[in-house]
């Protein structure tokens, strides 16, 4: 058995993925829990049960009639799975069905296995006698229940619960970020209260969750008439429906609306049971960090141009000294030359013009372009 045991928690993953089909396909997933952890968890259970019993000797052997089955790895883990679902509201007849398939994998899975015809035989003998005791120590557990006992139980779990969902709630509410839940026909679940102000809605936190229809059963939408996305944000309707129509899990939109920027996460419930599929859109309002973002390009960009302009007022400086020196003493030679002089003095006042456009440089305070040629702009200097 020690080979099967190691051969099953290899497999975990196998394992829930299978059972979970099955529980979609008979229709016991709407009871279930929407993440996988759960269900992974469950599998290790077992897996760790069937350990267990193999090194305790016990658990897997023949049914005794005289056996209570309490005290051995296999029926404490049942009798603490019975208990949990009990407070969670599932019957026995619900529980028992959805286990039955769990069976059902763990042979699916030695059956399809490279096991020996008589290794399989001996393994599906062992994996019954280990679920036969499991149901038993699950129906023993549920038929010893006391009724004000189970009413206490009832009232406890609702209160836990009751509480839990009113955390969540409150974590819900209390975000910063719009937030709207849309379910699979593009019909609004829920919002939070920063999406009701967003919208122009009146409210208290909550009054969206409160004020509407309660649905009757895991999976109904209650009595209100479906708001579709589109009639709330019309002009996220088109992506959204581009997002629900491809394969991905999640997605970034950056939208300008009303002068505001935007970051819209669009991102696919994680549910795995199929009865919350739908779409959670998050608006970002991400206005000051991209204004503060153009301030800090053109603060770069300034800087970028004082210190080109400085290098370069630093380098044409002694160049221009000389040639105005020259050019001088070139015009003092040339006393006898008029249309020389007056050449002279021409080159005497571009070079003047150049001291007066690096001085402009030197107290360049802005950042603005102008211009040049089609395709390509140059600092302006006016």
């Amino acid at each position: 058995m020690q080979k099967l045991a190691a051969y099953l928690e290899a497999r975990e993953d196998w394992l829930m993925e299978r059972v979970l089909s099955y529980a979609k396909k008979q229709g016991y997933a709407k009871y279930t829990s929407t993440l996988v952890e759960p269900w992974r968890q469950s599998i290790a259970g077992l897996n760790k049960a069937l350990r267990h019993a193999q090194e305790s000797g016990s658990g897997t052997d023949e049914l005794n009639a005289d056996e209570s089955y309490l005290g051995d790895p296999v029926t404490d883990f049942a009798v603490l799975e019975a208990r949990l679902h009990r407070d969670r509201g599932v019957n026995l007849a619900l529980f028992l069905g959805l286990f039955k398939f769990y069976r059902q994998c763990y042979l699916d899975l030695v059956a399809g296995s490279d096991f020996t015809e008589n290794q399989k035989t001996e393994h599906n003998a062992t994996l019954g006698r280990f679920f036969d005791r499991i149901e038993i120590a699950f129906c023993s557990e549920w038929a010893g229940e006391h009724r004000q006992d189970r009413y206490k139980e009832l009232r406890s779990a609702n209160l836990l619960l009751t509480n839990e969902k009113n955390k969540y709630l409150t974590i819900f509410n209390s975000l910063t970020q719009p937030v709207l839940l849309i379910d699979s026909d593009n019909c609004l679940i829920d919002m939070n209260h920063a999406a009701l102000i967003y919208l122009g809605q009146k409210g208290a936190p909550g009054s969206h969750y409160y004020g509407k229809s309660r649905p009757s059963q895991a999976g109904d939408k209650g009595q209100d008439a479906c708001i579709e996305l589109k009639n709330l944000l019309p002009w996220l309707a088109d992506e959204l429906q581009a997002f629900i129509d491809d394969a991905a899990d999640a997605s970034l939109l950056e939208r300008v609306i009303e002068e505001k920027s935007y970051e819209i996460s669009l991102s696919r419930m994680l549910d795995i049971s199929g009865k919350f599929s739908g779409v959670v859109v998050i608006l970002y309002d991400v206005t000051d960090e991209k204004q503060a973002s153009v301030r800090k390009e053109e603060r770069d960009k300034l800087q970028a141009a004082i210190e080109t302009a400085g290098a370069i007022c630093h380098e044409m400086s002694q160049p221009m000294q000389v040639l105005l020196m020259r050019a001088e003493i070139a015009k003092l030679k040339a006393a006898g030359n008029p249309d020389l002089q007056e050449e002279l003095e021409m080159i005497m006042d571009q070079i003047e013009l150049m001291g007066e456009i690096t001085h402009q440089l030197l107290g360049l305070t802005t950042y603005k372009t102008k211009q040049y040629m089609k395709g390509t702009d140059i600092l302006d200097l006016a």
